[in-house]
């Protein structure tokens, strides 16, 4: 790395010379340089926050934000005339945005568990986890970064070293910019194009978003299915080949294998689809969390160095030093004194606010457990991400472990409790928001490191992009929340709540219709939320975005109703099937049965079991749901609009499924089990078993782009890295030629054309969905835009035609990928000859 100038300096004592050296002085922490930063990271919290709602993963912002702080100073400069962005400007920018997708990540994968455990989602509590949890992440790692990142510096291969590949690309995608290469035009064209592709997709319907061939003659419960989605290619192609296809690998055992397997033995005992695939959800969360305890155990002898080298650092710090002399610039850190009150004072905030619901016995146990499980998660994420990168750091794992500890803690002590069960989520989204900012701090110190920053500089920078980024993240999560939100009157509770009154004023009440209902969340019920009018009487249950289960908004309408009566033996079939609609009428609530009138898929089993309710078919009645009296005639027509708005939340509904069954003491062990010793299996194959066990769990049309996105990046690296490795490795054919010419590739392949494009997928992908959840609140925009009538009309009410058109269009993208990571589209700009002083 050819440092701004060639002047020695104390560095190269070390045998490190940074690219700026500790004499220069430019500028660094400036306004403008904060405040682009804290918006780029507000920008991809909300990308990510969608993302890891939808699939339960993220990739690194730090590249895309360090391009898009290139190119946006650049232009700038350019068009107002104003100086030329410094390097480390560019450093505070990327270090002040990469907190965003962190916090978004931890954010995302606890707090929505609180709706599987009975309460809602408090902006207040989410606020306070992300603030302290961010914070704390940053303050536990800084006494660590002369350990990890100046100690343990050295050369590709060197044995004992960390290399963090991602914060050592994006000093390379810096110091390319500041010699006149990278542009962010790339990242802007995918933005564009996937942001176009969301809008035509899940916004005006002229695509189809998910293209799904059903395999009947193997089984009704087997199908492979992909989603069009942009943002997913994009997350394939960041994460590579290997991962994508070991994710893939899980989606054909789970819903290529287990699914039929577990339909044999459902349908024999009169069991349906929907309980086959919650099945398939319990295999899954063991799964998941047998793979997050495997790489804790896999990692533990690093756990105990880092820990103990953690806690030698510490007493170094509390011991001072030559404090006469003063820090280099480069070595100036924020002082021990800061960090430690900084740590007590977070952890005392907890503590008074955790008090209010389960006592300061339980505030101080929940902040001691945040203290011990941040110092060793946050040590662990940190090293880690220095072995193997950010976007491959097992942060859930280390939550799964931190909430399986968590809730065994509270089963010897007693504290069994709902309120015990949030003080264990809420330990649990503090501690993985900390781990997760803890390993995305120090990638962002060793690019500072590398390119001469001053880490006192970056580690406020970063504190200032992880508040900035806590404010907001909570409502981002509340609008998702309520965007997809139905109100429903199907499968109501009969049984009168009146009893309960008492206890329900003294709850919020919540707005609906221009009417006010109490709350109900029965802890009987997990997961379910209801609206009680004054009477005890429940008038709607409220189904979330976030794991929730509907996607139709129901209509009752009276126009166009056949005239049928059902006869005896079919009205007691629908009455077997216990399909119901509560309507108010005239101050009453009157129970309808629902009778769905659909023609049986050809192939389905015609005998019929007489110890169980069949489905209902009548001919002389159009397709669709009545409600019918306890005459079996029809008196209403049941038809509504799709809500797209909808998140899976695959690792939420892990940490769900923890804390209710290990606090309640029902978990299902068999099927848990049974997961577990499938990432047993795979490890014992020698195949890392969590990405495998995302897969199992999250349903395989997330998993098909993703591995195509792989698939892209494998072809497009085997075609670049030849090349790549030739360049770097030159005459130098020694091991540790060869070791630094496969970093060098790596480096370059990680700031390609085609991995800015996949970010600019990512984004504009993740952010078209953000913007279509505001018209979630808007029906009529929403159905203003929607052709979807039209386009069932114009393929001659074909589906296969619209496949085939959403297909086209989705290889025609992947394509497009391929031509731009192989450099045949928007070449990366050559770079100047000579580096500038970037004064």
């Amino acid at each position: 790395m050819t440092p701004v100038n060639g002047a020695p300096d104390l560095e190269a004592i070390d045998g490190h010379q940074p690219y700026v050296p500790d004499s220069a002085r430019m500028p660094e922490f400036t306004w403008q340089a904060v405040i682009v930063g804290a918006l780029l990271g507000i920008v991809f919290g909300a990308s990510s926050l969608y993302l890891v709602l939808k699939v339960g993963i993220t990739v690194s912002a730090s590249i895309p934000v360090a391009v898009l702080s290139i190119t946006l100073f650049r232009a700038f400069s350019r068009v107002l005339g104003t100086r030329k962005t410094t390097i480390l400007e560019n450093n505070i920018v990327q270090t002040t945005g990469s907190a965003g997708e962190s916090i978004a990540f931890g954010v995302g994968v606890t707090m929505p568990a609180l709706l599987l455990i009975g309460f809602e989602i408090d902006l207040m509590r989410v606020m306070v986890v992300s603030i302290l949890g961010g914070v704390l992440g940053i303050l536990m790692m800084i006494p660590l970064r002369r350990a990890f990142i100046v100690n343990m510096h050295g050369k590709p291969g060197e044995p004992g070293k960390l290399l963090y590949p991602e914060g050592t690309a994006c000093a390379q995608v810096l110091i390319s910019g500041e010699k006149g290469g990278t542009s962010g035009l790339t990242v802007l064209v995918g933005f564009g194009i996937a942001f176009l592709h969301k809008f035509l997709t899940d916004g005006m319907n002229v695509l189809r978003g998910t293209v799904t061939a059903p395999l009947g003659f193997f089984s009704k419960a087997a199908a492979v299915s992909g989603e069009m989605a942009s943002e997913l290619l994009g997350v394939g192609y960041i994460i590579g080949l290997r991962i994508s296809a070991v994710m893939m690998a899980g989606a054909v055992l789970g819903w290529l294998v287990l699914a039929p397997t577990l339909f044999l033995t459902a349908e024999a005992a009169g069991g349906t689809l929907k309980e086959v695939y919650g099945n398939i959800r319990f295999i899954g969360a063991g799964c998941v969390a047998a793979a997050g305890i495997i790489s804790m155990c896999r990692t533990m002898p690093m756990i105990v160095r880092s820990f103990s080298s953690g806690l030698s650092t510490l007493r170094g710090a509390m011991g001072g030093g030559d404090a006469s002399a003063g820090p280099r610039r480069t070595e100036d850190d924020l002082p021990p004194k800061f960090l430690f009150v900084g740590c007590f004072v977070l952890l005392l905030l907890l503590t008074l606010f955790l008090q209010n619901e389960v006592g300061i016995v339980g505030g101080l146990l929940g902040s001691a457990l945040v203290l011990v499980f941040g110092f060793l998660f946050v040590t662990v994420s940190s090293r880690l991400t220095g072995e193997i990168g950010s976007s491959s750091n097992p942060i859930s794992g280390m939550t799964v472990a931190t909430l399986l500890l968590t809730c065994l803690i509270f089963l010897a002590l007693g504290r069994l409790s709902p309120t015990d069960a949030v003080l264990a989520l809420s330990i649990g989204g503090v501690v993985c928001i900390a781990a997760s900012n803890g390993g995305t701090t120090s990638q962002d110190l060793k690019t500072g490191f590398l390119l001469g920053g001053t880490p006192r500089l970056q580690q406020w920078a970063i504190i200032v992009g992880a508040l900035t980024s806590a404010l907001v993240i909570g409502l981002t999560l509340l609008l998702f929340n309520s965007a997809g939100t139905i109100y429903t009157q199907r499968n109501l509770p009969t049984e009168n709540v009146k009893d309960e009154l008492s206890e329900l004023s003294a709850l919020p009440t919540q707005q609906h219709d221009g009417e006010t209902f109490h709350v109900w969340m029965p802890q009987a019920q997990k997961g379910k939320k209801y609206l009680v009018d004054t009477e005890g009487r429940v008038v709607y249950r409220v189904d979330p975005t976030i794991t929730g289960g509907l996607k139709q908004r129901d209509e009752i309408v009276t126009d166009d109703l056949p005239a049928v009566t059902l006869k005896k033996e079919e009205l007691q079939n629908v009455r077997g099937l216990k399909e119901t609609m509560t309507l108010r009428q005239d101050g009453k609530l009157i129970v309808y049965l629902l009778w769905k009138n659909a023609k049986p898929k050809e192939g389905e089993e015609s005998k019929v079991d007489k110890k169980k309710a069949k489905p209902v078919y009548r001919d002389d009645a159009p397709e669709g749901e009545y409600l019918v009296n306890e005459k079996g005639a029809v008196v209403y027509r049941v038809t509504g609009t799709e809500v797209k708005m909808k998140f899976e939340a695959p690792k939420t509904q892990v940490m769900g499924i923890i804390i209710n069954g290990l606090l309640d003491r029902n978990l299902n062990w068999s099927l848990v089990l049974i997961g577990a010793f499938i990432a047993v299996t795979l490890e014992l194959c020698g195949v890392s078993s969590l990405a495998f066990a995302v897969g199992v769990y999250v349903p395989m049309k997330y998993s098909m782009p993703i591995f195509l996105g792989g698939l892209v990046r494998w072809a497009v690296d085997a075609y670049a890295m030849r090349q790549a490795r030739a360049a770097a490795l030159g005459e130098d054919t020694s091991a540790e030629g060869r070791a630094r010419a496969e970093v060098a590739a790596i480096a370059k392949t990680e700031s390609s054309p085609g991995v800015l494009l996949s970010s600019g997928l990512i984004a504009g992908g993740s952010l078209a969905g953000v913007m279509l959840a505001f018209f979630e609140f808007s029906p009529a925009l929403k159905e203003a835009i929607d052709f979807g009538k039209e386009m069932k009309a114009a393929a001659l009410g074909s589906p296969y035609l619209l496949d085939v058109l959403a297909v086209v269009v989705f290889l025609a993208m992947i394509g497009f990928l391929a031509l731009v990571g192989m450099g045949l589209l928007f070449r990366a700009p050559p770079e100047e000859d000579g580096p500038r002083d970037g004064a």
